[in-house]
């Protein structure tokens, strides 16, 4: 769902107004900020904002981030959720100590859960709470099977899962509702060596403008937008009504420095980021 605004950019022919011959690369959580650091790819268009925080305190001043996004507090725009069974006397959040809940393997979605239970008092470690990561095709099964207690997982999965294994919500949105309310989660992530380049730096202007048009389409055209993950991403089109969107902000809007650096700072204080950082230093800032 973080990347609907390129596959709009795409789709609606955005990037061709431009003059733009972009080529969409399928990559992993992990793989796609190492081909980003050695010029395999250009531009990551939206990813966790732990990997560029990470980048940003072993090699300050090598990545910009923009395009910021998160969640809001909104039990209708569902964009994550931790799932429990209908019969489950799980009832509560407080209810998982001494429980194991499933993530997928490989993703942000382990700091996810760990950030949102460290910041209610909840630490894993002291709580015996078990965050066990596997192959996103393994979860459902683990979960009818009761080798996990609970899920977490993010859309489009989310949904999903949940019609497939008749499961309830236990919480909607845990990070906005538990740790900080609207939670920045990801932005688009470009190298200052790509920027550098004089050629490049007018492809990336050219590329902002773009997907600030997806993204004012995005919040126009909701129920059309997120219909186009089913062109895109391969999902049923009748669980994109129930899908919600994460949020974007344009080139030219002003991103809540505040409440970015307390993000920062709260990966911090959960282990997650080993030290601070200045999170002003990160943001791609548009004369």
């Amino acid at each position: 769902m973080a990347e609907l605004p390129m596959y709009i950019a795409y789709d609606q022919g955005y990037f061709e107004e431009e003059g733009l011959n972009i080529t969409l690369v399928p990559s992993g959580y992990k793989e796609e900020m190492d081909a980003l650091i050695r010029g395999d790819i250009d531009i990551i268009p939206a990813t966790s904002l732990t990997l560029p925080f990470g980048i940003e305190l072993q090699s300050p001043g090598q990545i910009k981030i923009f395009h910021l996004g998160g969640i809001n507090d909104n039990d209708d725009e569902i964009v994550e959720g931790i799932l429990v069974h209908k019969n489950s006397n799980i009832k509560t959040i407080t209810d998982l100590i001494g429980k194991n809940i499933g993530v997928p393997e490989g993703s942000v979605d382990y700091f996810v859960i760990k950030t949102v239970l460290e910041k209610i008092g909840l630490s894993p470690k002291e709580n015996n709470i078990s965050i066990k990561q596997m192959g996103k095709e393994l979860l459902p099964q683990a979960f009818i099977s009761n080798n996990v207690d609970a899920i977490y997982l993010t859309q489009p999965q989310l949904t999903s899962v949940q019609r497939q294994t008749n499961s309830k919500f236990l919480i909607v949105n845990p990070r906005p509702k538990y740790v900080l309310n609207p939670f920045w989660s990801g932005g688009g992530v470009v190298t200052t060596k790509f920027l550098t380049n004089e050629n490049n730096q007018i492809l990336f202007d050219k590329y902002l403008r773009a997907f600030d048009k997806a993204i004012d389409y995005m919040r126009e055209n909701p129920i059309e937008a997120k219909n186009l993950l089913v062109k895109y991403a391969d999902i049923d089109s009748d669980l994109t009504d129930e899908m919600g969107n994460y949020f974007k902000t344009k080139s030219n809007e002003d991103v809540d420095l505040e409440s970015l650096q307390k993000i920062a700072n709260i990966y911090k204080d959960v282990g997650i980021l080993t030290n601070n950082i200045d999170v002003s230093n990160l943001l791609l800032i548009q004369e």
